[in-house]
């Protein structure tokens, strides 16, 4: 029979070529044979490295025992623990197993909050909590079980629809499950929807007690720290989100299930904000919406309720989780309630203690529907003659409002006149004196408004404020002072002309604050934080907010659209200010009124910056949709459509989905505009139309493969030549001209071309940016990229590379320097930190100081935010240092470990081709090196697969994959597929021809052997293994049967014909390791490192074969040859598991 070995040249040498991300990184596995080898992507995909299962902790893949327990699939993970569906092969039932997610490496605070969850949990016994049953420690790693409810998360159930007498049932059942909880001392502490599962019969269950604490410790002990925020953050109560853990008790349970029940039946969490200060600030001190403004069919009672449980003050909620089921109950029968409404002056008056000034401001909102007119007197008893005065006052202001409110309604059907100004007014193609004349025909049905408006002198200051908006849009600015002017005469009671005033200013204001930046990097956009206010926008903004305070001080405000006024001017203040969030709800309250038809298209535009500023373009593009309709013939809207588009493009990138549709449609509104501006003949803004459009294509050449993402860039390329040609360039745009060009060096590298002339005009063109803006760092950078790439090309083709590496350093050196924190320098260091060391291992010098620097700068980068690539570059850097220590002979386990934290972390967050393709390298170099050791490579081999089979599932133009996938194969004695996976390389273009032709004769010869046979490939191996034990050579025995346990699948182990192979196979495996843990395989000897890791695997085969049934150990007992297995303290563990 042939012996089914791989071709030779199959050993792992992982090298990437040089481009802008590339490591020169050489990881290199022991070389085990059929153990998968694969080579790395070059650039951002260069190899880093994973840790085993068994060392880690990490959960073994599903199929595989632990323990007692049957793993049958994974249900889930957080950050502290993971959790699995497990059948328990004792007792026979199906049960969820929770594991620490560290494993054997977590330390004692995780393992001590893991089972204080677990004590917790045990004490309750309720129909609606999740019952715990058993609790221990498997192979270091700890653990317990409790019920198995086929369910869906609250979470999950929540983005479809939900009545309001579930959302009232299920948060009935779960106060009680909690009041059970409190009783016996446990108060929760993250009720979340999350947390709460959904079952077959929809009844609610609450889980996870990983943040319960006991109510009668004094104190949190030593688990959390004072000042820590425990709890998800949406569902925290005020004394959580200030931190005052003293105050934390029953009472913060409710709160949080407040947040439930308003989410249930509103549909929207109560308390939001753009950051997590704004959201804890926003819990802490804002009274949410009531629920009934949201949603009108939620009962009064139900929202009594609700607010209730919602009371900042604890005191102020419900005396017990009992009291909160008993009045929900009487809401489903439709009883009265115990609870009473909080009156609007109780909340102004509990606010206004806690906020001074906050009480004259609510009490005007209270009347803001129909007059502003509002007494502040605070007494309860008033003279008979204020009475009669406030009366009169009322009486007259309601009389006003009736009259603006006529005037306005016949102000809305003018909509259709000022749709067609807006198309006139922002035609770039029209001439100032064609657009003027336009605008003039156009005010017929304007000046029939001003006619038919009744002479009283209210009605008449409205209207001219209102036309006054229109001659602003016509460009008549003296008509327009001139109307204001008059409106305030005629009734100064009126808020009309000072909210025109401050419109004028606010929407200029808005309208000239700067497209929001996006950050085009060599790997990432971004949206750049807001620039420096410039003087003439600040006094916009100052003159403004005076008008709209006048405007407030009126005294009759209106009814209706005189309302969605203010508010619209309150929105665009609060983006002034930054206030995005508050901004966003403003606007969405006013255009969902649909009652401003003459100001839609500017809130539109306002909206859909600042939700751009919220990073929420697909809802921005919702609004410039609209925007472009109304100004079809205007170029900024065009472009900054295109704009959102690219940020909503990346986002889809960033969560490894397809974007090209949202590329291309990006680009085609960048097209639109462009060719407006050819006709309009506006050289300057037409070489910003193209910047745009180039970066869209930069940005696209980054999410697309091979041939098609070169195409984007020499477009970007052409775009910003012709840019160049009609404006010279500013600094920015010089740095996206030189990192393309920089990029269209790595395409040509690629290729086994020479990039040099592309890295030159790269140089060249940050020089050009440093030239208009010398300390410009995105220009530094970029020149420190291209100057490292250069050098690692030079070293990889045999020339002297230091001078482009140090000039490299210390360029970034010195950005580093300057700004300590800045994560792009911190990132590009690092790189250069790992070519630094792989270069020093080359040279036979140590390469850990180089490797350490790297992880130490990627450490302050991720202080400064959250970035997959980050992750991917810490996680090779320390792949790299964990190889160095196993080159010096230390041991490597710590540093793989943070290794694999850091990948997984990254292919969770950006789920890309290339992120999965990493990751899959990392299991399968650490397969082989696992199998060196003696351990049972299968669970790193099955990852690597199922990551290269996801990496050539998103981009199957790249053979990389494909090529990668066949070696894991080829480890997993998968010939045949194998031989497919190579056809697949073969057939796209940059695969290795003659390798891999080498190769798939191989396999195609293998796949041929086993079919023949009919027996699985790994019965080959046994059969030789037995043959080599019977001729007494031991280390040829042991590579056989570490290569058929290699080929062997889950399923291959369950089959009864199959069992007692395997036992024996795993038996016979762990007395070859403990023979040559002493070197007595083949006369060779073996350093303590090594056979400490082959005793540690010996026995790891040992309890798996023990835990299948087998127990005829007695060799172990009796044979001189295993003297290291009986000598080892862990013996004594294995002789207690046999049978008396």
């Amino acid at each position: 029979m042939p012996d089914l070995d791989p071709p030779a040249d199959t050993s792992p040498t992982l090298s990437p070529p040089p481009s802008s991300d590339a490591k020169t990184l050489e990881v290199r596995a022991a070389s085990v044979p059929d153990a998968a080898t694969v080579s790395p992507a070059s650039g951002s995909d260069a190899a880093t490295l994973s840790l085993a299962s068994d060392l880690l902790g990490k959960p073994p893949a599903a199929g595989s025992m632990f323990g007692r327990y049957r793993l049958l699939g994974e249900l889930g993970h957080g950050a502290m623990g993971v959790v699995w569906k497990a059948h328990d092969t004792r007792l026979d039932r199906d049960v969820a197993l929770k594991q620490i997610r560290a494993g054997a490496l977590a330390d004692a605070s995780q393992v001590e909050r893991f089972e204080r969850e677990a004590r917790l949990s045990a004490r309750l016994v309720h129909p609606c909590i999740v019952a715990v049953h058993d609790v221990g420690v498997e192979g270091g790693t700890h653990y317990f079980t409790s019920d198995y409810v086929p369910s869906r998360s609250l979470e999950e159930v929540l983005r479809g629809p939900v009545t309001i007498e579930q959302a009232v049932s299920w948060t009935k059942a779960l106060a009680e499950a909690l009041h059970h909880a409190h009783q016996q001392g446990v108060v929760h502490r993250d009720v979340k929807p999350a947390n709460v599962l959904i079952d077959d019969a929809g009844r609610p269950h609450l889980t996870d007690f990983g943040l319960a604490k006991e109510v009668s410790l004094a104190a949190e002990s030593t688990l959390t720290a004072v000042g820590t925020l425990l709890g998800s953050p949406a569902y925290m109560s005020p004394e959580q989100a200030t931190t005052r853990t003293q105050d934390i008790g029953p009472a913060s349970d409710q709160f949080s299930l407040g947040v439930v029940l308003y989410e249930m039946i509103c549909r929207a969490r109560p308390f939001r904000g753009d950051s997590l200060r704004d959201l804890l600030d926003a819990i802490s001190e804002r009274e949410p919406a009531r629920p009934t403004t949201i949603n009108r069919r939620i009962p009064a009672d139900l929202e009594t309720i609700c607010l209730k449980c919602l009371d900042k003050d604890p005191s102020a909620r419900y005396a017990s989780m009992s009291d909160l089921a008993e009045d929900l109950g009487r809401c489903l029968a439709g009883e009265p309630v115990h609870a009473r409404p909080i009156g609007s002056v109780v909340r102004v008056f509990r606010r206004a203690r806690k906020r001074p000034g906050v009480l004259a401001l609510a009490v005007l909102a209270l009347g803001a529907g129909t007059y502003a007119f509002v007494s502040h007197r605070l007494h309860e008893k008033e003279t008979e003659e204020s009475a009669r005065r406030a009366a009169a006052a009322e009486q007259a202001a309601l009389l006003k409002g009736e009259r603006v409110a006529e005037v306005l309604l016949r102000w809305a059907e003018l909509r259709p006149a000022f749709d067609e100004i807006e198309r006139v007014r922002t035609d770039v193609t029209l001439r100032q004196a064609d657009r003027v004349e336009a605008l003039a025909r156009l005010r017929g049905p304007i000046d029939a408004f001003a006619r038919a408006t009744p002479a009283d002198a209210t009605s008449q200051s409205a209207m001219k404020a209102l036309v006054a908006w229109a001659d602003h849009l016509c460009g008549r600015a003296p008509e327009a002072e001139a109307g204001l002017r008059d409106a305030a005469a005629l009734d100064p009671d009126l808020p009309y002309a000072p909210l025109i005033h401050a419109m004028r200013r606010a929407v200029p204001y808005l309208a000239s604050q700067p497209i929001p930046s996006l950050l085009v990097g060599p790997e990432v956009l971004d949206i750049a934080g807001p620039e420096a206010e410039s003087p003439e926008r600040r006094a916009l903004r100052l003159d403004a907010q005076a008008w709209l305070a006048k405007a407030g001080a009126a005294r009759v405000w209106g009814k209706g659209l005189a309302e969605d006024f203010r508010k619209a001017i309150d929105a665009m203040s609060m983006a002034c200010d930054g206030r995005y969030e508050e901004s966003e709800r403003l606007l969405s309250e006013v255009l969902d009124r649909a009652r401003m038809p003459a100001f839609e298209v500017e809130l539109r535009y306002a909206r859909a910056r600042v939700r751009f500023l919220l990073r929420r373009p697909v809802e921005a593009l919702q609004d410039m949709d609209v925007v472009c309709a109304a100004r079809p013939r205007s170029e900024e809207p065009l472009s900054f459509r295109a704009w959102i588009g690219m940020g909503a493009a990346q986002r889809k990138t960033a969560r490894g989905e397809d974007a090209r549709a949202e590329f291309d449609s990006a680009i085609s509104w960048s097209g639109e505009a462009i060719a407006l501006l050819r006709k309009a003949r506006d050289p300057a803004t037409l070489a910003m139309a193209l910047g745009y459009r180039a970066s869209v294509r930069f940005m696209r050449a980054q999410s697309v493969p091979g041939a098609e993402s070169e195409e984007d860039l020499r477009r970007c390329d052409q775009d910003l030549r012709e840019a160049r040609a009609l404006a010279p360039p500013d600094a920015a745009r010089w740095v996206v001209q030189a990192t393309v060009t920089m990029k269209l060096g790595e395409r040509t590298s690629l290729r086994g071309e020479d990039p040099r002339e592309w890295y030159r005009t790269s140089l060249e063109a940050c020089d050009r940016a440093l030239g208009l803006s010398p300390e410009n760092p995105s220009a530094r950078i970029m020149r420190a990229i291209v100057r490292r790439d250069r050098g690692a090309w030079r070293a990889e083709h045999g020339e002297d590379p230091r001078e482009d590496l140090g000039v490299a350093l210390r360029e970034l050196d010195a950005i580093v320097a300057k700004a300590p924190g800045d994560p792009e320098a911190l990132f590009q260091r690092a790189r250069l930190r790992s070519i630094q060391g792989e270069r020093a291992k080359l040279t036979g010098v140590d390469a850990a100081q180089a490797f350490e620097l790297g992880i130490a700068d990627l450490d302050l980068a991720l202080a400064g935010g959250e970035r997959a690539d980050f992750r991917l570059e810490r996680a090779t850097l320390q792949a790299q240092r964990g190889q160095s220590e196993n080159a010096a002979g230390g041991d490597p386990r710590a540093w793989y470990a943070r290794a694999v934290v850091d990948a997984d972390a990254a292919v969770d967050r950006a789920p890309t081709e290339a992120a999965f393709y990493r990751r899959g390298v990392m299991h399968s170099v650490l397969g082989s090196w696992l199998a060196d050791q003696g351990f049972d490579p299968r669970t790193e081999l099955w990852a690597a697969k199922a990551d290269f089979e996801e990496a050539s599932r998103r981009d199957s133009d790249d053979p990389l994959p494909w090529d990668d996938l066949a070696k894991v194969l080829r480890g997993l004695g998968e010939f045949g597929e194998e031989a497919r996976a190579i056809e697949r390389a073969l057939a796209l273009p940059g695969a290795s021809g003659a390798d891999l032709e080498a190769r798939i004769e191989t396999a195609r010869k293998d796949a041929r052997t086993i079919e023949e046979a009919g027996l699985p490939s790994w019965a080959f191996k046994v059969g030789y293994a037995l043959q080599a034990i019977a001729g007494k050579d031991y280390a040829t025995a042991r590579d056989y049967l570490m290569k058929a346990r290699a080929w062997m699948k889950p399923e291959d182990e369950g089959m009864s014909v199959n069992r007692y192979a395997y036992t024996d196979l795993l038996f016979d495996l762990a007395c070859l390791s403990g023979m040559e843990s002493e070197g007595k395989l083949d006369g060779k000897p073996v350093d303590a490192r090594r056979a400490a890791w082959l005793l540690e695997a010996g026995f790891a085969d040992l309890r798996a074969a023990l835990d299948r049934g087998f127990a005829k150990v007695e060799a172990v007992r009796t044979d001189p040859d295993l003297s290291a297995l009986r000598a080892d303290p862990r013996w004594r563990e294995i002789e207690e598991r046999l049978p008396r």
